[in-house]
């Protein structure tokens, strides 16, 4: 569950691609496994056969026959919209392309609607809708039991809860009935409002942490005198502290009701029987007879230059400067994202040439808060300490209100509409992207925005941004962090809303949909769908050919060189190199690059450690040989210029300095240290923030050239690729990119290494810090392929793994209300013994002793009574659902292929473990608990300002907990 505010209707994708990380170590349990050796049996089904539905109107539904009390009312590029007769508006999305479904319900109201001494209470109130109603008294373990990712979100103009798990109509009518049922009997208690409370003000303790958040939030109160868009969702401590749970039931019962919300359901789903299910849970629910009363504030014309200032311990600056501007829904909305591109993009906008590239600032960007009224246009520049935060402000003021005298020019206009234009393609490609992307265009005032803006932005051009910039980016319409007197006034009129109905009236949308196929996501299929092939050179391939949405092809290459010996002493060249090699080639800077990849419907992220870089890359299969070229460019002949190396030590040495003060980096950190068992030249030394300040400050340019040009090579490595492609294309183009590219070094792998550190129990001090963190963490011998993993991890993720829907979760959130963000992990390797158990928790630092005696007592209670039947059920059915929800994502794919050809396993490991955990009995999983898990051994590290004392670490406090 979280606040948020809306920046854009349609997500943006980055520039670098990031594949979606596996949470709990479940890669190295084999949750998608290896792989087969073998090649394919029969060729993947043509592409041609992929489904397309284009946009229809009223009169074409999909149903034949709906049931009593539903209407279809049109379609729009695979979205079909119904409406139920007591105001429900319902969406579904049909897509056959993956065995999964996403069920989300939006309703109409976020802290837009709060009244005074109720700012927070829309995000308060999402929270306590996961308390259960009397049908379903324990919400979270239901969601874990099918192995669903699930969440809630609350901005400004609406809540939403969705939930996202494996395809069938079983889970499908549980999911329905769920939100029908907590639609109207949500519990809305006292007693979970008294713990919630104190969970939601953490949350609250933890984004005052923020530098940006606070300064955004302060910016953002000056700006709005008025309009609620000037208060945090969070909220105020005071009213999260003090609201009555009459005040929320009220509100509860005031816009959770079906006229005030849209279903949304997409995925693998057959429409008859959704329409059906849908109409059987939500039907009987009765339209209220009170109308929601409209709201009619209008923030005014801003007479002049506003400031705010503040001053919070810190080791960096920020400087914001804003604008408001019109809302989500206007037709000047679409340029000014536009303006916005062309002003903040990375590496191409002028805010990056001119702050970050000369070195003013680490980094520069600009969004625009989209809502359902008028909203507001900002600029955000990050600073190191000593950098003069007042010439950064005069600069940021000239590069946004100088337009005036340097209008926008057709090439950067045309830049910013093919980043949003090929965002948007890899996004459509996604159903479940696309159903929770719904939300925020509901939010703004209807679902058919999200089709609409991306039209709306191909016919942008650069007189209209310029009109756009030169009405709204005024000196009297501006808000800054510091005051400075205004003697002439420049007023923006900002346009109210329009009509959304009048403007849609006749949209229908235009492109088509193309879905992948359905794919059976078993081990044995990955295995005989999955191609392998070794280049003579030594590097390997894992290629599984499939048809997927927009015919997108995903793929990652890892190349490993160098030894322990011969890597030892390279200080931070290995990691700056990682960096440099995403800012261009010899033949293309880095804004070139960009707008290659941006050609290329593309997306390429480059990461390296001591010893080995990876690739990781996403493009059509049209595209898929440029990009592999351009890629291995970029690995072989990287530009490796001092101004982009410049760029990259300054924003490295300001994360540093930053980290100081974050509770979470300083405890994370002192941890390390004192597990650490490497020498200081070592490749896999980490050190202290002064000593990695130091090796930063240290390393040259020509210290990264040397390590290119004297480890780099292709000699050992893996490629792993799924999606559309041709397997025996991609087998001679990587031969002829990499085969004549041998290693300038040896690779060996470099064997773990770390301290079995004696129980103690340190506190790091910090100033002016309203958050603390607690990291806990013994050490453990156990491998991934050791008979008791299985079994622990099960217990674990009974005991730990999940901040709701685990004991810890439930004692420290649900019950008592001290964090947050709280739960536990098990981390083992593949070929190492070295292990570890963790425990983690955010709380208010005045609760420290509290949450520590709370986390003691339930490992007392695991470890002496231990687990029961039911917990160990459920733990097994949510694990093995939700590992084979993993398969179904090509990126994840991607990742366990390579990681199978590394570890020379296939995915019949996978399968082997998924019949292990089916085996676990209570015996066995209460067993490994207890022989593994001693909290008499635990290292504890908290951080927070606790007023223990000026000093850095204090003196250990002896072992906290005891078996």
């Amino acid at each position: 569950m979280r606040s948020s505010y809306v920046r854009s209707i349609v997500p943006r994708a980055p520039r670098t691609l990031a594949f979606v990380s596996l949470a709990g170590g479940l890669l190295a349990i084999g949750l998608l496994g290896p792989r087969a050796d073998a090649v394919a049996q029969g060729a993947p089904p043509s592409v041609a056969t992929a489904a397309t539905t284009p946009g229809a109107g009223p009169g074409a539904g999909p149903v034949a026959a709906l049931p009593a009390g539903l209407t279809y009312v049109q379609s729009i590029e695979g979205v079909h919209e119904y409406r139920l007769a007591n105001g429900l508006q319902v969406l579904l999305l049909p897509d056959a392309s993956a065995p999964k479904m996403t069920v989300n319900i939006v309703y109409r109201v976020g802290s837009r609607h709060e009244s005074y001494g109720e700012t927070g209470m829309a995000h308060l109130l999402e929270h306590l809708v996961f308390k259960g109603t009397p049908r379903h008294p324990n919400i979270p373990a239901e969601f874990k039991q099918r192995g669903a990712s699930f969440n809630g979100t609350t901005n400004f103009d609406r809540t939403n809860y969705f939930e996202t798990f494996s395809a069938s109509e079983e889970n499908l009518a549980w999911a329905l009935e769920l939100e029908a049922d907590r639609m109207v009997n949500s519990y809305i208690a006292r007693k979970d409002l008294d713990s919630e409370m104190t969970v939601v003000r953490n949350e609250f303790e933890i984004g005052e942490t923020n530098p940006g958040r606070v300064l955004w939030q302060s910016v953002t109160s000056t700006m709005f005198r008025w309009h609620n868009y000037g208060k945090s969702t969070i909220g105020n401590r005071s009213d999260i502290e003090n609201v009555s749970i009459e005040r929320l039931q009220d509100f509860y019962r005031r816009y959770y009701r079906p006229d005030n919300a849209t279903l949304i359901v997409a995925g693998k789903i057959e429409l008859p029987a959704t329409v059906g299910l849908i109409a059987k849970h939500f039907g009987p629910i009765a339209k209220p007879n009170t109308l929601i009363e409209p709201q009619y504030t209008v923030e005014p014309t801003q007479n002049g230059e506003r400031s705010a200032i503040v001053r919070r311990v810190s080791d960096s600056k920020i400087v914001s400067v804003a604008y408001r501007v019109m809302s989500g829904q206007h037709k000047d909305a679409a340029s000014l994202r536009v303006l916005a591109d062309l002003i903040g993009n990375a590496p191409n906008g002028r805010l990056h040439k001119r702050l970050v590239e000369t070195g003013k600032a680490t980094s520069a960007s600009m969004d625009f808060m989209a809502g359902y009224d008028p909203g507001r246009a900002g600029v955000t520049a990050s600073l190191r300490k000593q950098d003069d935060a007042d010439a950064v402000r005069d600069d940021i003021i000239k590069i946004v209100e100088g337009l005036a005298t340097e209008p926008a020019t057709d090439a950067e206009v045309a830049r910013a509409k093919a980043d949003y234009a090929a965002s948007f393609e890899v996004f459509r490609t996604n159903t479940q992207s696309i159903a929770i992307a719904l939300t925020s265009a509901i939010a703004v005032g209807d679902w058919r925005l999200l089709f609409w803006e991306r039209d709306q932005m191909a016919k942008v051009t650069a007189a209209e941004v310029q009109r756009v910039a030169l009405h709204y980016f005024k000196r009297d319409n501006r808000t800054v962090g510091m005051f400075l007197p205004a003697e002439n006034l420049d007023r923006a009129d900002i346009p109210g809303r329009p009509d959304t109905t009048a403007l849609l009236k006749d949209y229908r949308g235009g492109a088509a949909v193309v879905q992948g196929e359905d794919f059976d996501p078993s081990q044995a299929n990955i295995d005989k769908r999955t191609i392998t092939q070794t280049l003579p050179t030594g590097l390997k391939l894992a290629m599984l050919p499939k048809l997927s949405a927009g015919d997108r092809v995903q793929g990652q290459l890892t190349l490993q060189f160098g030894q322990a010996d011969t890597l030892k002493g390279l200080g931070a060249a290995p990691s700056m190199l990682g960096a440099l090699l995403n800012k261009g080639t010899r033949r293309l800077n880095s804004g070139a690059l960009s707008d290659e990849l941006t050609r290329l419907k593309a997306q390429l992220s480059i990461s390296a450690g001591a010893n080995a870089v990876t690739a990781s890359f996403a493009t059509t299969k049209e595209n898929l040989e440029p990009l592999m070229r351009l890629m291995v460019e970029c690995l072989r002949e990287p530009a490796l210029l001092q101004d982009e190396f410049d760029q990259i030590k300054r924003s490295r040495l300001q994360s540093i300095e930053a980290s100081l003060k974050n509770p979470q980096s300083a405890a994370a950190n002192r941890l390390g240290v004192l597990t650490n068992a490497y020498a200081p030249d070592h490749p896999y030394y980490g050190g202290t923030p002064a000593e990695q300040r130091e090796r930063l400050e240290r390393v040259t340019l020509d210290d990264v050239k040397r390590f290119h040009s004297g480890y780099y090579g292709a000699s050992r490595g893996q490629l792993s690729m799924v999606g559309v492609f041709d397997p025996d294309a991609v087998t001679k183009l990587t031969r002829d990119l990499l085969g004549n590219w041998p290693s300038a070094q040896p690779y060996s792998r470099i064997p773990i290494s770390q301290t079995d550190v004696p129980a103690l129990s340190e506190v790091i001090e910090l100033a002016d810090q309203a958050n603390a963190t607690f990291i806990a963490r013994h050490q453990i011998k156990m491998k991934d392929a050791d008979s008791a993993y299985p079994a622990l991890i099960i217990a674990n993720s009974i005991f730990g793994a999940g901040t709701m829907a685990s004991r810890l979760g439930a004692r420290l959130r649900q019950k008592e209300g001290l964090s947050y963000s709280a739960g536990s992990s098990v981390n083992v390797s593949t070929f190492s013994d070295l292990g570890s158990f963790s425990i983690s928790a955010s709380y208010a630092p005045k609760a420290a002793e509290k949450l520590e005696a709370a986390i003691c007592e339930e490992l007392g209670l695991a470890l002496k009574d231990g687990f029961t039947a039911e917990e160990l059920a459920s733990a097994k059915d949510g694990m093995l659902s939700g590992r084979r929800m993993n398969r179904t994502n090509d990126a994840a794919l991607v990742s366990a292929l390579g990681s199978n050809l590394y570890s020379g396993r296939t995915m019949q490991w996978s399968a082997d473990f998924d019949a292990k955990i089916k085996a676990l009995t209570l015996e066995q999983v209460n067993a490994a608990f207890r022989q593994h898990i001693d909290p008499a051994r635990l290292v504890i590290i908290k951080a927070g300002s606790f007023g223990t004392g000026p000093q850095s670490v204090a003196a250990p406090r002896g072992q906290s907990c005891k078996k």
